[in-house]
């Protein structure tokens, strides 16, 4: 790895640890990925009549999962930052949260993220190679996120 290519990705790091601090992750989840580049990951636990209110559950990735998310960022040449898991009737289907070199992209991007409208990759687990592109609106909840309106791209 050559300095330009350690000099970009300490600016990732840093891009992706803003966007997760403006997210609202918890600080634990965050001083993970800072020292070890830990991906958690995000899912709605079930919800019940009685309690409307859902929690987030907050984990390592599944064994699989790193392995996507390596290919992933080798394909799109971006770091992954954060994971949602949502599961559906189609499978299982995880938005990625990244960060691309494009500098010039990075305010507004950040502006979105702000609205609750970041721009993220979804996989559908069962096809990993049918990546989407697009906005999600999350929810904020217990330092994790949540798809709020999930529909498939």
């Amino acid at each position: 790895m050559d300095y330009l290519e350690i000099l970009n990705e300490s600016e990732l790091e840093i891009e992706a640890i803003n966007r997760m601090t403006i997210l609202d992750i918890q600080k634990e989840l965050i001083s993970d990925f800072l020292l070890h580049r830990t991906v958690f990951c995000s899912e709605l636990a079930s919800v019940g009549i009685l309690n409307p209110c859902p929690f987030v559950k907050k984990y390592e990735l599944e064994e699989d999962t790193p392995k996507m998310i390596e290919d992933f960022e080798k394909e799109y040449k971006c770091l992954v930052y954060h994971t949602i898991k949502t599961l559906t009737d189609t499978g299982t289907i995880y938005n990625l949260f990244y960060v691309r070199e494009n500098k010039e992209d990075w305010e507004t991007q950040q502006d979105d993220i702000y609205a609750s409208l970041p721009f993220v990759a979804t996989i559908n687990f069962s096809s990993p190679e049918n990546v989407k592109f697009g906005q999600i609106q999350v929810g904020h909840l217990t330092g994790g996120l949540y798809n709020r309106f999930y529909e498939e791209r």
